[in-house]
């Protein structure tokens, strides 16, 4: 039997993120365009580290001399996403107030609209609030699985990272 260890090199932590973060984005985008859950704001940002750790993780696996780089920006991008999944788990609890952006009400300027731009402002505006859950999976939303996702990845990240510096 193979240990564990051993099979945790930059080469397969790269794959494994790469292949986390695509089924991460298909996840949000089946969710979004298949079940029409409609994310809030904060959802949209939290599609955007994985997005680059899947650019990141095809050019630290197509150029060797490039893998420290590209651990470490992983790492980072997955600290960042971290940090917002769990402040958007706190939004959803009301521990935090949400941005000024999560409110799910359209923004009403002192300008005067006619009914039908201000019709058209409402219906761009569709989004939910950020503190709104629309689903859980064995009772933790969406967010929270992100939270954990990027947790795990920031630890392989790490690994990964702390296993080239002894290659």
């Amino acid at each position: 039997m193979i240990p564990i260890i051993n099979i945790l090199n930059h080469r397969n932590i790269l794959i494994f993120i790469f292949i986390a973060s695509v089924v991460a984005i298909s996840t949000a985008l089946i969710s979004e365009y298949v079940f029409g859950l409609k994310p809030c704001i904060l959802c949209i940002y939290e599609r955007i580290p994985y997005i680059l750790t899947i650019i990141f993780s095809i050019i630290g696996l197509g150029i060797n001399k490039l893998k420290k780089i590209t651990l470490v920006l992983c790492l980072l991008t997955f600290i960042s996403s971290t940090i917002l999944s769990l402040y958007h788990v706190g939004v959803e609890y009301h521990i935090f107030e949400g941005t000024s952006s999560c409110n799910s009400a359209p923004s009403i300027s002192n300008q005067t609209l006619t009914i039908e731009e201000l019709r058209n402002q409402i219906l761009q505006n569709q989004r939910p609030s950020c503190s709104e859950v629309s689903f859980r999976f064995i009772g933790i939303s969406m967010t929270g699985w992100n939270s954990i996702l990027s947790i795990i990845l920031v630890y392989l990240s790490y690994v990964a990272l702390r296993k080239t510096k002894y290659e």
